[in-house]
């Protein structure tokens, strides 16, 4: 039996916050290592779209697809049997 919407909904949202900081603090971590030290940073803009104003770095894209992961297996795990 699977659990209610809202449920799923908050458990979704939890899921991806998390994720989304973890991640963030995993990729900051070498960024500051490595913008430090002369090198290229991981917030430099990597996807440009001016026309619609989206301007994503490296970090930002991983932060984007990690929190959408999480929160996308936690919505379909609790969803009941299959």
């Amino acid at each position: 039996m699977g659990h209610s919407t809202l449920f799923r909904v908050i458990a979704s949202a939890c899921a991806a916050g998390v994720a989304a900081y973890a991640v963030a603090l995993a990729m900051g971590l070498p960024d500051i290592y490595l913008s430090g030290h002369g090198a290229g940073t991981l917030g430099g803009p990597t996807v440009d779209l001016d026309a619609i104003g989206i301007h994503l770095s490296l970090a930002d894209a991983v932060v984007l697809i990690a929190a959408l992961l999480a929160g996308g297996i936690t919505w379909t795990e609790l969803g009941g049997p299959r």
